[in-house]
């Protein structure tokens, strides 16, 4: 029976292993001084190792910085599929888990912030080259599975109870043009409308997270969770959701610590 037959030969699994800690040794630079702390010189440093030896795992830091967004982007993906599987089944199901879904988006961005701004701040090369998702390769899954995971839950919510859209006719032609492009690219069958709203609620939310993770509400927040909330409200009118998804009456078991209706 050969060597590897019954699983992983130890030096399969001591080189996992080192992956594994270059990519926690990283991070740890990451979250100590920011991503200019990353550097392949620097890893191997805290590793005790030879920077050349490095090149055995990542020809490059571009590929080591794409394994280590993938990474956050599974741990992402992780915290909110849990977080939304945990929602009771109801007729309000799909409108929870897209409440769910945004505001534990934004407890993993508040807690995790340069972590946030790595993979959302400013696209690394590699990434920001690739147009369209099935441009990428296999490495680029974690993320694929993101964009996903965020799409799913409001096409539920409009499989479960279609909500008004804005008509195709009425959009800014070019504006049109480029949500029937992204709807084919991903291949979802769906009215330009939806795809609008979908994109209408994305920007809102990811464009909070983002003001409020960088710090560029500052001069005039100390508290951004009221106005974070009031975005939550205004995406749930559009899509014609019942005030009663935003109530803070847990859902989640042993989420007692949110209990409270948002006023």
């Amino acid at each position: 029976m050969p060597e590897n037959a019954a699983g992983p030969t130890r030096r399969e699994e001591q080189r996992a292993k080192t992956y594994v800690e270059i990519l926690n040794t990283a991070r740890e630079l990451l979250v100590a001084d920011g991503s200019a702390a990353i550097t392949l010189r620097a890893i191997a440093r805290e590793m005790r190792m030879a920077p050349t030896a490095l090149y055995r795992y990542y020809p490059s830091l571009n590929d080591l910085l794409i394994s280590l967004v993938e990474s956050f982007y599974a741990e992402i993906t992780d915290k909110l599929r849990k977080a939304c599987d945990a929602v009771p089944e109801g007729p309000l199901q799909a409108g929870y888990r897209v409440i769910v879904a945004c505001r534990e988006f934004r407890d993993w961005a508040i807690n995790h912030q340069n972590e946030f701004i790595l993979v959302f701040g400013r696209p690394i090369p590699s990434l920001s080259d690739l147009k369209h998702a099935e441009d990428a390769g296999e490495e680029f899954e974690s993320g694929r599975q993101f964009g996903g995971f965020f799409l799913g839950v409001f096409l539920a919510v409009w499989a479960s109870k279609p909500f008004p859209v804005p008509a195709e006719d009425q959009m800014e032609p070019g504006l049109a043009a480029q949500l029937r492009d992204y709807a084919a690219g991903i291949n979802i069958d769906i009215p330009v409308g939806t795809v609008h709203e979908f994109l209408y609620c994305w920007t809102r939310l990811f464009g909070i997270l983002t003001m409020e993770v960088t710090g560029h509400l500052n001069f005039a927040l100390s508290n951004v969770e009221p106005m974070f909330e009031e975005m939550l409200a205004e995406c749930a009118e559009r899509l014609n959701l019942p005030a009663q998804v935003l109530g803070r009456t847990s859902l989640i078991p042993g989420d007692g610590d949110r209990n409270g209706d948002v006023q």
